[in-house]
């Protein structure tokens, strides 16, 4: 399972969605895209890359489509995805 850590500057991404095999996984895949726009959108600090495992923070960055997005995966993959406000 995906789980996704979040605060109003900071988001930890952990695990793997376990959706398929490893690179033919959708829900990863869709996780990813959404987390790769933001970064580059953004002036987002990747604290830590790690192959599921990945750590950002940011100052000013508009997070309504990333968060957003992140919950519609989560609401339709609920076995793989978790995401926790804190």
């Amino acid at each position: 399972m995906i789980e996704i850590r979040y605060t109003k500057n900071y988001m930890s991404i952990k695990g793997h969605a376990r959706y398929a095999a490893y690179g033919s996984d959708i829900v990863c895949a869709a996780v990813s895209t959404l987390i790769a726009t933001f970064v580059n959108v953004y002036d987002v600090n990747v604290i830590e890359d790690e192959p599921c495992d990945m750590e950002l923070s940011w100052e000013n960055a508009d997070t309504d489509f990333l968060i957003t997005g992140l919950k519609l995966v989560a609401d339709t993959y609920p076995e793989n995805v978790k995401i926790i406000a804190k």
